[in-house]
């Protein structure tokens, strides 16, 4: 994995320095967030996870990605088909995604 977050790290930088991007903070604050969780040995599959939700959260909402986000996306999504990261380590942090995300109603609503 080690290579492969090099790789990845070089692409966020890349799109990160995008003047595209660098109009669009929300982006720049993912690409800066995962990079650094990276940067800090946070597992690569976790990473990954997150900023691949992230990129596809933004696009939903605004139904357009600049151009070197997308390639970050795309690498993203060309490790998982290939079995690359352990499918179990990603349901269990997609799991605990799906749990935080619950609403939680306080009081009689």
């Amino acid at each position: 994995m080690q290579k492969n977050s090099e790789l990845l790290l070089n692409k966020m930088s890349k799109a990160y320095m995008d003047p595209e991007v660098e109009e669009i903070p929300e982006l720049q604050k993912y690409l800066l967030i995962c990079a650094s969780k990276l940067n800090n040995d946070e597992s690569y599959s976790k990473v990954v996870v997150e900023l691949s939700s992230k990129i596809s959260a933004y696009y939903l909402r605004h139904h357009n990605v600049p151009k070197s986000v997308l390639e970050v996306y795309n690498f993203i999504k060309s490790e998982v088909p290939a079995g690359k990261i352990d499918a179990a380590e990603m349901r269990k942090h997609v799991m605990g995604l799906a749990i935080l995300s619950f609403p939680i109603n306080f009081g009689p609503f």
